[in-house]
């Protein structure tokens, strides 16, 4: 099963994106798009701002619940879906966000976080947001990449980093399936929700695909596992 969107569809990713956004989102989340061959990103301006930073990516996993966010040198934390539901996170600015289609962004505790921190609230395609009536809030924007898979929003949001020209990408949090499968989760209490058509040998199978593409698509970014750093291929 391949991780590429564009292995899955008989077009390109390009047209693909393009044109199932232009039926999903309003045209106000579509200004200044830019799309090739490995990402689909809009309202540009908003991602400025993390041109040359080190970017610190928060997943879901129990490493995070170790990370001393009072203590790292990183110029940006990045995180996804309920992260405001951990106690330390939800008293750490995050600036951006993303959103899958599990999360209610009309959920109180998620408003409240954003109205108290402001970060971009980043949009993957996704069915869900197919008529959506979407509240007025500025910092929407959409991005999507070619490579998705099955290992987690997480690991496209290494690839969005890498994008913006983050020099260096340290992640805490993706710690991979068997702490999902005990329910050992930073955010989401007992969460045990593996992907569809999940097996070890495709995990295993995606994260080298993922990390062959990553370092080959960008060969002068850092990337440092500030997690559990012995499980860069965790089964």
């Amino acid at each position: 099963m391949s991780p590429f969107e564009n292995e899955k569809r008989s077009i390109p990713f390009s047209t693909w994106a393009t044109s199932i956004s232009r039926h999903m989102f309003p045209d106000n989340l579509l200004e200044d798009s830019f799309v090739n061959e490995d990402v689909f990103c809009t309202r540009n301006t908003l991602l400025d701002s993390f041109q040359g930073k080190k970017i610190l990516i928060v997943g879901g996993g129990p490493s995070t619940r170790e990370f001393d966010f009072s203590n790292h040198n990183y110029d940006s934390i990045w995180s996804c879906n309920h992260f405001f539901l951990n106690d330390n996170l939800d008293k750490t600015k995050v600036d951006l966000t993303s959103i899958a289609g599990e999360l209610d962004i009309e959920d109180s505790k998620f408003l409240d976080y954003t109205r108290r921190y402001n970060p971009i609230v980043c949009l993957e395609i996704h069915h869900k947001w197919q008529g959506y009536k979407f509240n007025n809030y500025e910092n929407y924007m959409v991005f999507h990449s070619n490579f998705y898979g099955k290992l987690g929003i997480c690991v496209r949001q290494i690839i969005m980093a890498a994008f913006c020209g983050a020099p260096e990408i340290g992640f805490v949090g993706l710690d991979g399936p068997k702490y999902i499968k005990k329910g050992d989760h930073a955010f989401e209490k007992n969460k045990n929700l593996l992907p569809s058509g999940y097996n070890n040998e495709m995990y295993f199978n995606q994260y080298k695909i993922f990390w062959q593409y990553i370092q080959k698509k960008f060969p002068d970014t850092v990337f440092k596992n500030l997690g559990y750093k012995n499980n860069y291929h965790p089964v």
